[in-house]
Order: structure tokens, then C-alpha cells, then sequence
């Protein structure tokens, strides 16, 4: 049986992931506890619970907030993120590899099509799908839970990224497709170091934004 806990804890991290809730967007339990409808108990727990994880942090003398990035650490951020991803690629086995081609191959060529017609929110949901399922195949789920933390707190400056430089975000649909077939032919150590440098390459464009 699903305790109260469990169904606040889900559903919060539901809403921090797909960007419900923002990042450093301040969450109370009253009103949380009202909305799930339960005491401020199990909330307060869950809320402990993501803020071991990295998903919330306290902002002192003011509240609990989704976690975030200061500006200038942002660039640095992107690589350690690059450098998740390429670990998790690494560590990919074979037996894994026949089951990522075609989903990963659909979701690049929907992220092309998003592109196409420039959705450039629908487009970085895709790519944030595309790097997700590869990581949730690695046998470390420490690599996926890592990733994910990043990528909620990165959330703002995504957007920010997106709109200014979709009209050359078809790179990274080349970049996807390259990785795509590097996987294909067993190589994951390399695919792993394109996965990091994809990375590197938004890091450097985001010093010159910051």
C-alpha cells in the first residue's frame, strides 16, 4: 500500500521534473498538506526526502525552494553534467544497446521535426527525453539520479539557451545521430566522449551568454 509520504514524495518530484515547479521556486507544506489533502506530516517528510536528494534546498531565513544554480557556476555545471552522461554511456552494456537504438532513434528524429518547425520548448523536452533514456540503461542508477538533479536545477537556463540558439540546434541533432551509431557498433567509450563534449559545446556558448 502506497503511504502518504510516498504519494506526496512522487508526485512533488513529478512536478519539479517536468518543470511544474521551478527552479527556485519557493514550496511551503501548509499549503502543500492542503493540496494533497493530508497532514503536514507525511509533506514535511517528503520534503526531507527530496532535499537529501538535491531536488529542494533551504534558502536561510526564508524557506525551502526547488534547487537552482547560481549564474556563475552555470558553464562548470554543464560539464560535470557532460561528464555524468559520459560515465553513464561508458558503463552502457552490450546487452543493453539493441534496446536504446530504436527509442533513441525516434526521439531523434522527433527532435528534428520539432526543430523543423521550430518548437523550441517541444524540442528541448525532446533532447531532455533523449539524454534520459540513455542514462536510465546504464547499470549505475547513479548516473541517471545525478543527472536528473542537474537537469532540474539547469531548467531556466535551458530555456534561456534554447530560444537563443535554436537556429543551430540541428548540430545537435547530428550530434545524437553520431552517438546513435557509435552505440550501434558497440562503441560506447566513444559515444560516451561525444555524449561529454556535446556537453562542452553548450558550456562554452553559455559563457559567452552569461
Amino acid at each position: 500500500m502506497v503511504t502518504n509520504r510516498q504519494r506526496v514524495y512522487v508526485s512533488l518530484k513529478q512536478d519539479i521534473m517536468n518543470g511544474t515547479l521551478r527552479s527556485g521556486e519557493m514550496i511551503a507544506d501548509r499549503p502543500l498538506a492542503e493540496k494533497y489533502q493530508v497532514s503536514r506530516t507525511p509533506v514535511r517528510e517528503a520534503i526531507q526526502q527530496l532535499k537529501a536528494e538535491g531536488f529542494l534546498e533551504v534558502e536561510p531565513n526564508i524557506g525551502t525552494r526547488v534547487a537552482m544554480v547560481q549564474e556563475d557556476r552555470i558553464p562548470a555545471t554543464y560539464e560535470l553534467l557532460g561528464r555524468i552522461e559520459q560515465g553513464g554511456v561508458e558503463l552502457l552494456s552490450n546487452a543493453v544497446l539493441p534496446k536504446l537504438i530504436a527509442p533513441l532513434t525516434q526521439l531523434n528524429d522527433a527532435y528534428r521535426d520539432a526543430i523543423e518547425k521550430s518548437l523550441w520548448q517541444e524540442a528541448m523536452n525532446i533532447d531532455r527525453e533523449f539524454h534520459q533514456v540513455m542514462l536510465r540503461r546504464s547499470p549505475s542508477n547513479y548516473a541517471s539520479k545525478f543527472a536528473d538533479i542537474l537537469r532540474v536545477q539547469l531548467r531556466p537556463t535551458e530555456s534561456r539557451y534554447y530560444q537563443r540558439q535554436f537556429p543551430k540546434k540541428i548540430e545537435a541533432v547530428e550530434d545524437h545521430a553520431a552517438l546513435i551509431a557509435l552505440l550501434t557498433n558497440g562503441k560506447q567509450a566513444e559515444a560516451g566522449r561525444l555524449a561529454r563534449r556535446h556537453r562542452m559545446k553548450q558550456a562554452k556558448v553559455l559563457r559567452k551568454m552569461l
